[in-house]
């Protein structure tokens, strides 16, 4: 068997699966004396030089390790092209470590628990699997801790990353994942199925997903879970990032979602205690109770996320969370409100609640313009800000509920409040490429200082009515003569569709002229109001030989452009088409 020496200074090869030490320790060659290099051996030798070092595993099958804490500034990594397993004590990460690197194929499978005691660490690509023990209670599969009083061993592991790592189903833990230290990443992991590809949920009664406490700047992004009593629990975060998660019933899985009966257990997501944290693009959907629940939560976003057919609420909040937002959340079919501020199962409308009253919702859709409207009184926010959001769904189900489902999210305004009543009304025209169908039903929320609404009551969308084109006609054939004063008369003719009153006078211009109204004569004598207007002549920039004038303006519903006809006359001459 060929002598195993390092590829370079700080790399070493491992050959042999066995349990034997180094040789000679510090000489810079991984030998056992049987000329083989084992994971023990490669570990001795990094201990005795100081790094970076890379240890590459290149023999297939499990690899004794006796535990303990790995040298800082150490890549263990397996090779490309076999399948290696690590077994034995419980692996401790130091300082600039890392086990498995950036490559999808360099992890392992590893049967044990991994604690990172060092900062700037990292756990990637690895299948990780806890021996299950029907006795043992233990702290999760991985720890990412901020060092312990009680523990000389244990390091801060600030800016740990554990990145794109496989759970099986944990049985007992607490926690398969527990994170308590700063900007720390936790990104594209998959916790809850068992080694068959079947949802595993675990001991359901006691088990988290992921658990962050008491750190900041976290971000906790795409990762995958199934099952247990919570998905993903934060407590004493402060402003992180929670983004495109996807826990419980997801990517087709069914009976997946968190079980118990809370008020922590049988949520997807829990953020108690938190400030400042962001949720946004979560899919959160089939818990027991709810899409997530916020326990005295502060400022806490929650924008573009999915809460769906939960056994209570999509968004739950407690009395002592405060300065929430929530926009553009995608909320169906979940057993109790869409969105339930203070977890009482009613819609707060009070008026010394210290919480914004729901908006008010009417569309309609007069003279082809789908318009949607909202108004919002509370005379508890007097000279505040607000954000209304509008939601379209496919049912409501207000009669049961007091609320719609949100789900087809679609636009904020923002609005200030009077600085007398706390009222607004906010009227938004919906562009032509954007129009919400007919039949199905729009409800909005409204955000102040103190936070966001419940969802309003939802308004039925109503047939988008056809406009007639706005009637102008000339008034006799318009015969010009361009150096002539002489006024061009014209009448806008009203009907049951076309309200004259709404025509903007001053953005009428018949060519380069602008109009002015003669006056408004039921002139068809059809029961409606029309009305007349003039044009000076040679102001409309007509020439001689022109046979047409184009006049634009305004209305209510928008601008409108008429080509009309024209003959021009005392343009012989000298003197032709001259003022």
């Amino acid at each position: 068997m060929l002598l195993a020496t390092p590829v370079n200074a700080a790399e070493f090869v491992v050959n042999d699966p066995g349990l034997l030490g180094d040789l000679n320790e510090g000489d810079g060659v991984c030998e056992t004396g049987n000329g083989t290099c084992t994971l023990i051996a490669a570990i001795a030798e990094t201990r005795a030089s100081a790094g970076p070092h890379t240890i590459t595993i290149a023999v297939p099958g499990p690899i004794g390790f006796p535990g303990g804490i790995l040298p800082d500034d150490l890549t263990l990594r397996s090779s490309e092209d076999v399948d290696v397993i690590l077994r034995g004590g419980d692996l401790r990460v130091g300082e600039r470590s890392s086990i498995g690197d950036t490559s999808p194929s360099s992890g392992f499978r590893i049967e044990g628990n991994i604690f990172i005691w060092g900062e700037d660490s990292a756990v990637r690509n690895n299948i990780i699997v806890r021996n299950d023990d029907p006795v043992e209670q233990g702290f999760g599969i991985v720890e990412v801790m901020d060092g312990s009083p009680s523990n000389a061993e244990q390091r801060r592991a600030d800016r740990a990353i554990l990145e794109n790592n496989v759970f099986f189903n944990t049985g007992k833990n607490i926690s398969v994942i527990q994170v308590k230290t700063n900007d720390a990443v936790i990104q594209g992991n998959v916790i809850g199925f068992d080694e068959d590809g079947n949802v595993a949920p675990g001991d359901s009664g006691i088990a988290y997903g992921i658990l962050a406490l008491s750190s900041q700047r976290l971000t906790i992004s795409e990762n995958l879970i199934y099952g247990y009593g919570v998905g993903l629990v934060v407590s004493e975060l402060e402003n992180s990032m929670i983004d495109n998660n996807l826990i419980g019933n997801v990517k087709g899985i069914a009976d997946a979602g968190a079980t118990g009966s809370g008020p922590v257990l049988g949520n997807g997501i829990v953020s108690a205690n938190g400030f400042g944290n962001n949720f946004r693009g979560n899919i959160s959907n089939g818990h027991a109770l709810n899409g997530i629940a916020l326990l005295s939560s502060t400022d806490a976003v929650l924008v573009d996320n999915e809460f769906s057919d939960n056994g209570n609420a999509g968004i739950v909040t407690d009395a002592e969370s405060t300065g929430y937002r929530f926009e553009l959340n995608r909320l169906v079919n979940n057993g109790g409100l869409a969105i339930d501020v203070l977890n009482d199962g009613i819609i707060n409308n009070a008026v010394d609640d210290g919480l914004p009253n729901p908006p008010s919702i009417v569309v309609t859709g007069e003279n082809g313009i789908q318009r949607f409207e909202g108004t919002f009184s509370d005379p508890e926010f007097v000279d505040d800000f607000a954000t209304v959001c509008f939601s379209a769904s496919t049912s409501c189900p207000g009669a049961v509920s007091g609320e719609s489902d949100s789900e087809f999210p679609l636009f904020c305004q923002d609005a200030v409040l009077d600085t007398a009543s706390g009222e607004f009304l906010i009227s938004a025209a919906i562009a032509p490429d954007e129009i919400v169908p007919a039949g199905r039903f729009i409800t909005a929320t409204v955000t102040t200082s103190a936070g966001t609404s419940e969802l309003s009551e939802c308004a039925e969308v109503p047939e988008l009515v056809v406009v007639e084109p706005l009637e102008f006609y000339p008034v006799n054939a318009w015969v010009l003569n361009p150096r002539s004063a002489k006024s061009l008369l014209g009448v806008f003719l009203g009907s049951e569709v076309n309200d004259v009153t709404t025509v903007e006078i001053d953005s009428l211009r018949l060519g380069e002229a602008s109009g002015s109204v003669v006056s408004m004569p039921d002139f068809n004598e059809d029961g409606y109001t029309d009305l007349m207007v003039r044009f000076r002549g040679r102001d409309t920039g007509a020439e001689c030989g022109d046979t047409v004038l184009v006049l634009t303006g305004e209305h209510a519903f928008g601008a409108f452009e008429r080509e009309l006809d024209l003959r021009t006359v005392g343009c012989s001459g000298k003197g032709k088409g001259k003022d």
